[in-house]
Formats: C-alpha cells, structure tokens, sequence
C-alpha cells in the first residue's frame, strides 16, 4: 500500500511538473543591424583662455560665491583635429552645488569658438570649498 501511495505520489508530482512546464512561452522577434564605416582622422577639441587660442585653459578658478550667486565663464574652444564636429557641448559639474551649461554648435576644421558657461550655485548649497569640473563634449 505504501509502494502504491509512493508511486502515485511521484506520479501526481511529475504530472504538476509538466503541467507547469507547459506554461513556459519564448518569442522571437527579428531585427537588422547596419554597421557603417567610421570616418577616419583625428577628432580633436582645445580649450583655450584667450580669443586667439595661444593660451591653453589647464584650470578653471571659479572663486568665491554666495549661494543663490550666478556668473559667467568665458573660455574658447577650437577644433584642432582634422574632422568636423557636429556640436559641442560645455557644462560645469558638480549637481549638487551648482548648473550651468548648454549646446554650442558645429565646429568645422581649425575653426574657434567663444563659450560662455552661466554658472549658478543654489540656494540651498553648503558653505564649503567644492571641486566643480569643466567639461567638454563633443559629438560628430
């Protein structure tokens, strides 16, 4: 009697299993993938601190401000490389502390460019000294 129960047991048990199992549903869907050749030559973007690109921006001070104080960065972009470059993008980084930043247009080959960053620290900003990055986008 125990053998029996032990069999149908084991029975009902592999039969939930397989009704569970038929429940399991896959779908493909197809797709396509085009790879395109990507132009060759240099993709290269300078900052400068002057209008005539001679003098290279290493380090931006930002100086002292007050929270809820804004201000203006102006510094000058060149493509230096031998590809044009779609758009160039400029921001000042640290989000808790501050903003600034936006889209500044194409950059064809050898061409300069003046970028004005409209930096802002909030109001709700703690007094301290905070690392607030230049950063330089390019797309092309």
């Amino acid at each position: 009697m125990k053998k029996i129960l032990v069999i149908a047991l084991a029975l009902i048990t592999l039969g939930a299993i397989v009704v569970i199992g038929t429940y399991v549903f896959q779908m493909t869907i197809p797709g396509n993938l085009v790879v395109v050749e990507t132009p060759s030559g240099d993709y290269e973007v300078k900052a400068y601190q002057n209008a005539m690109c001679t003098i290279p921006l290493t380090y931006v001070d930002w100086g002292s401000m007050q929270r809820g104080e804004s201000k203006d960065f102006t510094f000058y972009v060149k493509n230096t490389g031998d590809q044009n470059i779609t758009n160039v993008f400029a921001e000042a980084d640290y989000p808790q502390v501050s903003s600034g930043g936006g889209g500044y247009g194409p950059l064809a080959v050898g061409q300069s460019r003046q970028i004005v960053i409209p930096f802002l620290v909030y109001a709700s900003a703690s007094p301290g000294s905070y690392p607030v990055d230049l950063v330089i986008s390019c797309t092309a």
